[in-house]
């Protein structure tokens, strides 16, 4: 995994795995089942890496907030199909995963 990694982002991967560890100032983007940090030490910017993570964070919780109510919606969880219920109540999970992710990034970053 490395090989290919360092070969397609043209950095170098300290670690992969889930017992990977960010660096302690990193750019972080969680994905579908990862996250991606990325080292940024040697060119920082802790106000606009707050900036960014804030601005992602109310986007997420607005898109969370809309599937939730979705799904408190009685008419739409009872008339739509289960399989699209099932994909919403994923899609709110994986969104509530990744609001975590950013709070945690947003804890993190000292200004």
């Amino acid at each position: 995994m490395k090989p290919y990694f360092e070969s397609m982002a043209r950095a170098t991967a300290t670690a992969i795995g889930p017992d990977a560890t960010a660096p302690e100032q990193s750019a972080s983007k969680p994905l579908a089942g990862m996250e991606v940090h990325v080292d940024i030490s040697d060119f920082f910017d802790a106000e606009a890496e707050q900036k960014r993570l804030t601005a992602e964070k109310a986007n997420l919780a607005k898109f969370t907030k809309s599937i939730a109510g979705k799904l408190s919606n009685e008419n739409f969880v009872s008339r739509a199909p289960a399989e699209v219920v099932e994909i919403e109540r994923g899609k709110l999970a994986e969104a509530e995963q990744q609001l975590a992710a950013i709070e945690a990034a947003l804890a993190k970053l000292v200004l």
